[in-house]
């Protein structure tokens, strides 16, 4: 699905980002 591979791409460097803030 198109759909997992956009929310892994829009998820992926949420959680990066989140990381780094944390």
């Amino acid at each position: 699905y198109p759909i997992l591979e956009t929310i892994q791409k829009y998820l992926w460097p949420r959680l990066c980002k989140l990381d780094q803030r944390t």
